[in-house]
């Protein structure tokens, strides 16, 4: 007749299920990510503060070019990155590539706001001109990418993306449409307005 210990036999349970957890270690934790995130905004950084040095020497085909080229760069690594995952539901239920994707979308919502600012420069349009109306076109356009961004890959970063293009937005509607009033109270209030209505709506 065979006996088994019941106290080894809990032990060696015990052993199995913290195997898994022993192999968890930090570098399977949110510090690689993050280590990754820091390396490439400091990469950005300093490929940003090289190319302002000479931005207004560049011919404006060229300008346009180089943003463009960026925003489509990001979109078309966002389409890969989505469709290696095995599309939207996936990507979504994928916590690590999900967050990664969202931080590329948002990156290009900037971008597509200045390529729209350098389109319209090119073609020889005043956008800060007195009376025009060009500054809530390229508002608007930040804030539709922000909204595919948060639409595309849910998360942390692309609300704060889609709260800040949504405060900018209301700045330069504000500015354009209720800064020749020259009513300090009346824009205040307006804006509060407008933010509280916001925040109600936002969750």
């Amino acid at each position: 007749m065979v006996t088994t210990d019941p106290i080894r036999s809990s032990t060696a349970a015990q052993s199995s299920t913290a195997a898994p957890t022993a192999a968890a270690d930090w570098r399977h934790g949110p510090l690689p990510e993050i280590i990754g995130y820091v390396g490439a905004a400091l990469i950005v950084s300093a490929g940003l503060n090289l190319v302002s040095q000479t931005w207004d020497t560049w011919p404006k085909p060229v300008q346009f070019g180089v943003v463009v080229a960026g925003a489509i760069a990001l979109y078309v690594t966002s389409l890969v990155l989505t469709m290696t995952a095995g599309g939207l539901g996936p990507l979504r239920a994928h916590v690590i590539r999900r967050r990664l994707v969202g931080v590329l979308l948002v990156v290009a919502a900037p971008l597509l706001a200045a390529a729209t600012a350098v389109a319209l420069d090119w073609a020889g349009i005043v956008v800060d001109a007195e009376g025009s109306y060009w500054p809530i076109g390229i508002a608007s356009v930040a804030l539709v990418a922000a909204g595919i961004a948060a639409w595309w890959a849910p998360g942390v970063v692309p609300t704060l993306g889609v709260a800040f293009a949504s405060f900018l937005w209301l700045q330069v509607v504000i500015g354009q449409i209720l800064g020749p009033w020259e009513q300090p109270i009346a824009i205040a209030a307006v804006s509060a307005v407008a933010t509280t209505a916001w925040l109600i709506v936002a969750p």
